[in-house]
């Protein structure tokens, strides 16, 4: 699930350019995706709300214009546009549109490199301080404030742009954090990078880590939530696990509050289908649709009537029929 932490921003807009030197397209707040209960995969067709970045097309005419000279800001911004639709062709005029799929052989016309024969496009974004990308094809592109490693392309240099990271080629899930940034492998392994002060990655020590770098003993994972100062995974069998900071409860172990780098099974949770953390705080939602929350609870942050700090989870008042959740710094809905 992805996290809104000062801003907004989501699911995704295709891009492959048909001209020479444009910067992948910008995103719209869009659809996002729904995750099956018991698997946590991304569904085929990804609804996405496009808009224009007003760079032309190979035409050279107007962005605004497609090749039939019809309005394409205006036929875009009317609906969402099926994913099917898009991967079958392109939106609203083909690949001439300007951010259209390329329907021939995979070339340096794409944005985000190559699916096999065919471009490759974003299908998740993330948004910490920072920002990520995941492409259908498995890929992973981040770009922005990178003072603690969090871009994860091995140093602490700002992005500008969206930066492709080496060695990530088969990401299900790509999840930022407030300076840190973690993936989920198809193979249910997790990598975590950036600030690891709190041990938020999952890994001994206090040292930042500037490239993906493995969480050992962590497998079989399909989902996972990266918060401000924790980490939280949903394993298949629906256990919740955290790892980082602890003293407000955070871990959900119920012991008393300590951070660990090693991941801790959530008190009594052995039935997500959903999970997510925010600042110092998560929550989740048992397969019943019951919403649960541990952790600092100040303003409300729990759901439960009050401020108190959990370190066990506790059912969210009147929210018995969830089937997703989504956390901020210090709110949940």
């Amino acid at each position: 699930m992805t996290r809104l932490w000062n801003f907004a921003c989501f699911v995704t807009l295709v891009g492959c350019a048909t001209g020479e030197g444009r910067p992948p397209g910008s995103f719209d707040a869009g659809a996002r995706d729904a995750r099956a209960a018991d698997g946590g995969d991304l569904p085929s067709d990804v609804g996405v709300d496009a808009a224009t970045d007003g760079a032309p097309g190979d035409s050279g005419s107007d962005a605004g214009e497609s090749d039939s000279g019809t309005d394409a800001d205006s036929a875009v911004d009317g609906g969402a546009v099926d994913a099917g639709a898009v991967d079958a062709g392109a939106v609203d005029g083909g690949a001439d549109a300007g951010f259209g799929l390329d329907a021939g052989p995979c070339d340096d016309a794409c944005d985000w490199g190559c699916d096999g024969d065919a471009c490759d496009v974003p299908v998740e974004v993330s948004v910490g301080q920072h920002s990520c990308v995941r492409t259908r094809g498995g890929r992973v592109y981040c770009w922005g404030p990178n003072a603690s490693g969090q871009v994860g392309d091995g140093t602490t240099t700002p992005r500008l742009r969206p930066t492709l990271l080496d060695g990530i080629e088969d990401a299900t899930q790509v999840e930022t954090g407030t300076e840190h940034t973690c993936v989920l492998h198809a193979t249910g392994a997790v990598s975590c990078w950036g600030e690891n002060s709190w041990l938020r990655l999952g890994l001994s020590g206090t040292t930042d880590r500037l490239v993906p770098t493995d969480i050992p003993g962590l497998g079989d994972v399909v989902e996972i939530a990266a918060g401000g100062t924790l980490t939280c995974v949903r394993v298949r069998s629906g256990q919740g696990r955290c790892f980082g900071q602890g003293i407000f409860g955070q871990l959900g172990d119920g012991s008393s509050p300590s951070s660990s780098a090693t991941p801790r099974d959530v008190l009594g949770l052995t039935n997500a289908i959903d999970i997510t953390a925010g600042h110092a705080h998560a929550c989740a939602i048992r397969e019943t649709g019951q919403a649960v929350c541990w952790g600092r609870g100040d303003d409300g942050a729990l759901g439960d009537g009050t401020e108190r700090r959990l370190n066990t989870p506790t059912d969210v008042t009147g929210l018995s029929d969830g089937i997703a959740l989504g956390s901020s710094n210090n709110h949940t809905c």
